[in-house]
């Protein structure tokens, strides 16, 4: 189906499995950094929160938050869906592997689904899985998670052995979903001939690209940006995706951490004594200087903010960069002791950065 006339449905949807979200700390961080990106739809993998704790994951600022939990503090899966979008639950199992909602907008009806994949046999995954999706109504779909297994051996993995096939291929009743439901690799369409992935498994030294967004072929002309990020909080890689992504201007409000630093003071008297030196004339009415003198503060305090955030940005980019140029190190070379604790380094430098 297509998307109905210029009705579209913009969505920013991040997608990450976080390896355990029981300590406080690490569920601060994630949290503050998911607030920052202000995601439509986000989709974790793994909490690690049972049943009988799931308000650990209510989080308003999120949106409105879906969940599966197993009954002890494994698997684990929850969907945030911003509370500006209509959505409701439609289906999800008892052992913390699915949970599904529908998004209803102009756009039509959206299946959002969020797996954590069995690592072994998945067949009874899949027969569920499929079985819900065909009992749901929906104009689009779109499948979150981790999947456990890889579309492409030769493609998607660093690691190769006899039996590589049967341990970490996505059978063929999975790939199936794709054809049935006419699903794509959204990375992987949009990337082709790339080599690169999202999981490190210390156990074996290599890399898989195991965490997947699929969505039907009539998104995917829609999507403006489909990542990989760098890990920071888990052995995994989170995913972004943009769908038709519109940004907005906002109001300018002053900055309060302008008037905080005391050479950010210095600058603003400075400014504002050249000011009125300047503009403080006999016969000009006070109210015109007054007004203007605001609009020329606006000004300043607009540019010393962009400098500030330049100079805050750079580095933050630098680091970013050197995280990324370390996990394609270590990609390319998984058994690099070096290069992997020059990644530690730098990602707990990241970690410190965001709590800040």
């Amino acid at each position: 189906k297509l998307w109905p006339g210029n009705k579209n449905i913009s969505l920013s949807c991040y997608s990450s499995n976080v390896n355990g979200l029981n300590s406080p700390s690490k569920r601060k961080s994630l949290f503050n950094k998911l607030r920052k990106g202000k995601y439509s739809v986000i989709a974790l993998q793994e909490t690690h929160i049972d049943q009988n704790h799931t308000k650990y994951l209510e989080n308003t600022q999120l949106g409105k938050v879906f969940v599966s939990a197993d009954v002890q503090k494994k698997r684990g899966v929850a969907l945030y869906i911003d509370c500006n979008i209509k959505a409701e639950e439609q289906f999800k199992d008892k052992e913390g592997r699915v949970i599904a909602a529908r998004l209803d907008t102009e756009g039509g009806k959206t299946l959002v689904v969020n797996i954590y994949a069995p690592n072994g046999p998945k067949f009874k995954f899949i027969k569920g899985l499929k079985d819900n999706i065909n009992k749901t109504e929906f104009d689009h779909l779109i499948l979150f998670g981790d999947f456990n297994g890889v579309v492409d051996k030769m493609m998607d993995k660093t690691f190769k052995t006899k039996n590589s096939k049967a341990a970490s291929s996505l059978p063929k009743n999975f790939l199936a979903l794709m054809e049935e439901y006419d699903l794509v690799d959204a990375w992987r369409e949009y990337n082709r001939d790339v080599k690169d992935y999202t999981f490190y498994s210390n156990r074996h030294q290599a890399w898989s690209r195991i965490d997947m967004i699929w969505c039907s072929r009539s998104i995917l002309v829609k999507i403006n940006k489909i990542q990989i990020l760098a890990r920071d909080l888990s052995d995994h890689c989170p995913l972004i995706l943009e769908i038709n992504r519109r940004y907005t201007t906002r109001k300018w409000r002053l900055d309060g951490n302008l008037i905080k630093q005391e050479e950010d003071i210095i600058k603003i008297k400075a400014m504002t004594k050249e000011y009125f030196k300047l503009n403080n004339t006999a016969g000009m009415k006070p109210q015109i200087v007054w007004d203007a003198y605001k609009a020329v503060a606006r000004g300043f305090l607009i540019k010393l903010k962009a400098e500030k955030r330049k100079q805050k940005e750079a580095l933050w980019n630098k680091l970013i960069k050197d995280i990324e140029t370390k996990e394609k190190e270590l990609k390319a070379n998984p058994k690099n002791l070096k290069t992997k604790r020059g990644l530690e380094l730098l990602v707990r430098q990241k970690k410190s950065w965001e709590l800040d």
